[in-house]
Protein backbone atom coordinates (compact mmCIF):
# COMPACT_ATOMS: atom_id res chain seq x y z
CA UNK A 1 0.00 0.00 0.00
CA UNK A 2 2.85 2.33 0.86
CA UNK A 3 4.61 1.50 -2.40
CA UNK A 4 1.47 2.32 -4.39
CA UNK A 5 1.15 5.61 -2.55
CA UNK A 6 4.77 6.49 -3.31
CA UNK A 7 4.23 5.78 -7.00
CA UNK A 8 1.17 8.03 -7.07
CA UNK A 9 3.06 10.82 -5.34
CA UNK A 10 5.98 10.51 -7.76
CA UNK A 11 3.57 10.51 -10.70
CA UNK A 12 1.76 13.58 -9.38
CA UNK A 13 5.10 15.32 -8.84
CA UNK A 14 6.16 14.54 -12.41
CA UNK A 15 2.85 15.80 -13.81
CA UNK A 16 3.26 19.06 -11.87
CA UNK A 17 6.82 19.43 -13.16
CA UNK A 18 5.80 18.82 -16.78
CA UNK A 19 2.92 21.28 -16.47
CA UNK A 20 5.13 23.93 -14.91
CA UNK A 21 7.84 23.49 -17.54
CA UNK A 22 5.34 23.50 -20.42
CA UNK A 23 3.85 26.75 -19.16
CA UNK A 24 7.29 28.31 -18.71
CA UNK A 25 8.42 27.18 -22.18
CA UNK A 26 5.26 28.61 -23.76
CA UNK A 27 5.78 31.93 -22.02
CA UNK A 28 9.43 32.00 -23.12
CA UNK A 29 8.30 32.26 -26.74
CA UNK A 30 5.44 34.62 -25.85
CA UNK A 31 2.82 32.22 -27.23
CA UNK A 32 -0.80 32.40 -26.11
CA UNK A 33 -2.35 29.36 -24.47
CA UNK A 34 -5.09 29.27 -27.12
CA UNK A 35 -2.60 29.28 -29.99
CA UNK A 36 -0.38 26.64 -28.36
CA UNK A 37 -3.36 24.39 -27.62
CA UNK A 38 -4.39 24.49 -31.27
CA UNK A 39 -0.87 23.58 -32.44
CA UNK A 40 -0.70 20.74 -29.91
CA UNK A 41 -3.90 19.27 -31.34
CA UNK A 42 -6.48 20.36 -28.78
CA UNK A 43 -9.87 21.77 -29.77
CA UNK A 44 -9.53 24.51 -27.15
CA UNK A 45 -7.20 25.64 -24.39
CA UNK A 46 -9.05 23.89 -21.55
CA UNK A 47 -6.98 20.69 -21.62
CA UNK A 48 -3.69 22.55 -21.96
CA UNK A 49 -4.66 24.76 -19.03
CA UNK A 50 -5.26 21.65 -16.92
CA UNK A 51 -1.88 20.22 -17.94
CA UNK A 52 -0.04 23.45 -17.14
CA UNK A 53 -1.73 23.70 -13.76
CA UNK A 54 -1.58 19.93 -13.05
CA UNK A 55 -5.28 19.96 -12.23
CA UNK A 56 -7.76 17.18 -12.99
CA UNK A 57 -5.25 15.14 -14.97
CA UNK A 58 -3.39 11.94 -14.11
CA UNK A 59 -0.75 12.06 -16.80
CA UNK A 60 0.51 13.92 -19.85
CA UNK A 61 0.63 11.88 -23.08
CA UNK A 62 4.13 11.36 -24.44
CA UNK A 63 3.13 12.63 -27.86
CA UNK A 64 1.99 15.92 -26.29
CA UNK A 65 5.35 16.30 -24.58
CA UNK A 66 7.14 15.63 -27.89
CA UNK A 67 4.94 18.13 -29.72
CA UNK A 68 5.44 20.71 -26.99
CA UNK A 69 9.23 20.32 -27.15
CA UNK A 70 9.13 20.97 -30.89
CA UNK A 71 6.59 23.77 -30.63
CA UNK A 72 8.43 25.65 -27.88
CA UNK A 73 11.91 24.71 -29.14
CA UNK A 74 13.02 23.15 -25.86
CA UNK A 75 14.40 19.73 -25.00
CA UNK A 76 12.19 16.90 -23.79
CA UNK A 77 14.51 16.58 -20.80
CA UNK A 78 13.71 20.16 -19.86
CA UNK A 79 9.97 19.44 -19.91
CA UNK A 80 10.49 16.37 -17.74
CA UNK A 81 12.54 18.40 -15.29
CA UNK A 82 15.71 16.41 -15.90
CA UNK A 83 17.65 19.57 -16.76
CA UNK A 84 17.26 23.29 -16.24
CA UNK A 85 18.76 24.00 -19.66
CA UNK A 86 15.79 24.68 -21.90
CA UNK A 87 17.86 24.74 -25.11
CA UNK A 88 17.50 21.58 -27.20
CA UNK A 89 20.77 19.67 -27.55
CA UNK A 90 20.46 19.29 -31.31
CA UNK A 91 19.91 22.45 -33.37
CA UNK A 92 16.82 22.22 -35.57
CA UNK A 93 14.34 24.40 -37.35
CA UNK A 94 12.33 26.02 -34.63
CA UNK A 95 8.58 26.42 -34.95
CA UNK A 96 8.68 28.73 -31.94
CA UNK A 97 11.33 30.94 -33.50
CA UNK A 98 9.36 31.02 -36.73
CA UNK A 99 6.29 32.04 -34.77
CA UNK A 100 8.20 34.90 -33.15
CA UNK A 101 9.69 35.92 -36.50
CA UNK A 102 6.23 35.95 -38.10
CA UNK A 103 4.85 38.08 -35.28
CA UNK A 104 7.74 40.55 -35.58
CA UNK A 105 7.23 40.76 -39.34
CA UNK A 106 3.52 41.46 -38.88
CA UNK A 107 4.27 44.17 -36.33
CA UNK A 108 6.87 45.73 -38.63
CA UNK A 109 4.40 45.80 -41.54
CA UNK A 110 1.73 47.30 -39.30
CA UNK A 111 4.13 50.00 -38.14
CA UNK A 112 5.09 50.81 -41.74
CA UNK A 113 1.43 51.20 -42.69
CA UNK A 114 0.74 53.38 -39.66
CA UNK A 115 3.77 55.54 -40.41
CA UNK A 116 2.74 55.90 -44.05
CA UNK A 117 -0.81 56.86 -43.10
CA UNK A 118 0.55 59.37 -40.58
CA UNK A 119 2.87 60.84 -43.19
CA UNK A 120 -0.04 61.13 -45.62
CA UNK A 121 -1.99 63.13 -43.05
CA UNK A 122 1.05 65.33 -42.40
CA UNK A 123 1.34 65.99 -46.13
CA UNK A 124 -2.26 67.15 -46.22
CA UNK A 125 -1.61 69.50 -43.29
CA UNK A 126 1.47 70.84 -45.06
CA UNK A 127 -0.52 71.48 -48.25
CA UNK A 128 -3.23 73.27 -46.26
CA UNK A 129 -0.74 75.46 -44.39
CA UNK A 130 1.10 76.37 -47.58
CA UNK A 131 -2.19 77.23 -49.29
CA UNK A 132 -3.22 79.37 -46.32
CA UNK A 133 0.16 81.10 -46.34
CA UNK A 134 -0.24 81.92 -50.03
CA UNK A 135 -3.76 83.27 -49.49
CA UNK A 136 -2.67 85.53 -46.62
CA UNK A 137 0.23 86.80 -48.75
CA UNK A 138 -2.15 87.62 -51.59
CA UNK A 139 -4.53 89.30 -49.15
CA UNK A 140 -1.70 91.45 -47.79
CA UNK A 141 -0.60 92.46 -51.29
CA UNK A 142 -4.17 93.37 -52.22
CA UNK A 143 -4.49 95.35 -49.00
CA UNK A 144 -1.26 97.22 -49.67
CA UNK A 145 -2.47 98.19 -53.14
CA UNK A 146 -5.77 99.33 -51.68
CA UNK A 147 -3.99 101.42 -49.03
CA UNK A 148 -1.87 103.10 -51.71
CA UNK A 149 -5.04 104.05 -53.56
CA UNK A 150 -6.85 105.06 -50.34
CA UNK A 151 -4.26 106.27 -47.81
CA UNK A 152 -6.97 107.68 -45.57
CA UNK A 153 -8.08 104.16 -44.61
CA UNK A 154 -5.18 103.78 -42.20
CA UNK A 155 -6.70 106.53 -40.04
CA UNK A 156 -10.03 104.69 -39.82
CA UNK A 157 -11.15 101.72 -37.70
CA UNK A 158 -10.11 99.46 -40.55
CA UNK A 159 -6.53 99.89 -39.35
CA UNK A 160 -7.12 96.98 -36.94
CA UNK A 161 -8.09 94.80 -39.89
CA UNK A 162 -4.95 95.88 -41.72
CA UNK A 163 -2.82 94.98 -38.71
CA UNK A 164 -4.51 91.58 -38.34
CA UNK A 165 -3.99 90.71 -42.01
CA UNK A 166 -0.32 91.67 -41.80
CA UNK A 167 0.17 89.53 -38.69
CA UNK A 168 -1.61 86.62 -40.37
CA UNK A 169 0.62 87.02 -43.41
CA UNK A 170 3.75 87.07 -41.24
CA UNK A 171 2.58 83.98 -39.34
CA UNK A 172 1.87 82.24 -42.64
CA UNK A 173 5.38 82.96 -43.89
CA UNK A 174 6.86 81.66 -40.63
CA UNK A 175 4.80 78.45 -40.86
CA UNK A 176 5.79 78.06 -44.49
CA UNK A 177 9.47 78.31 -43.58
CA UNK A 178 9.13 75.77 -40.78
CA UNK A 179 7.30 73.32 -43.05
CA UNK A 180 9.90 73.68 -45.78
CA UNK A 181 12.63 72.86 -43.26
CA UNK A 182 10.59 69.86 -42.08
CA UNK A 183 10.23 68.64 -45.67
CA UNK A 184 13.98 68.89 -46.26
CA UNK A 185 14.67 66.84 -43.12
CA UNK A 186 12.11 64.21 -44.18
CA UNK A 187 13.61 63.93 -47.66
CA UNK A 188 17.05 63.31 -46.19
CA UNK A 189 15.63 60.64 -43.90
CA UNK A 190 13.74 58.72 -46.59
CA UNK A 191 15.58 56.07 -48.57
CA UNK A 192 12.52 54.16 -49.81
CA UNK A 193 9.58 55.46 -51.79
CA UNK A 194 5.96 54.59 -51.06
CA UNK A 195 5.91 52.41 -54.17
CA UNK A 196 8.99 50.52 -53.03
CA UNK A 197 7.33 49.86 -49.69
CA UNK A 198 4.19 48.67 -51.47
CA UNK A 199 1.96 50.90 -49.36
CA UNK A 200 -1.38 52.30 -50.42
CA UNK A 201 -1.69 55.68 -48.74
CA UNK A 202 -5.28 55.98 -49.85
CA UNK A 203 -6.33 52.82 -48.01
CA UNK A 204 -8.73 53.16 -45.04
CA UNK A 205 -7.02 53.94 -41.76
CA UNK A 206 -8.25 50.74 -40.06
CA UNK A 207 -5.03 50.23 -38.14
CA UNK A 208 -4.89 53.85 -37.17
CA UNK A 209 -8.44 53.60 -35.78
CA UNK A 210 -7.35 50.70 -33.58
CA UNK A 211 -4.68 52.91 -32.02
CA UNK A 212 -6.73 56.09 -31.82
Amino acid sequence: MTKTGDVKREKAKLVRMIGLRMKHARELVNMTQEYAAEKLGYANSSKLSKIENASDTDNVPNYIIERAATLYDVSVDYLYGRTDDWDPETPRDSFAMQYVADMLEKLAKRDLVLMAQYENKVRKVIDSVLALSELTREAEEALNRFCVMHPEIEDMRASRLISSIKRASAAGETAKGELQRYQRVCKRGHSLSDAQLGLDLNAPDDLAKEHA
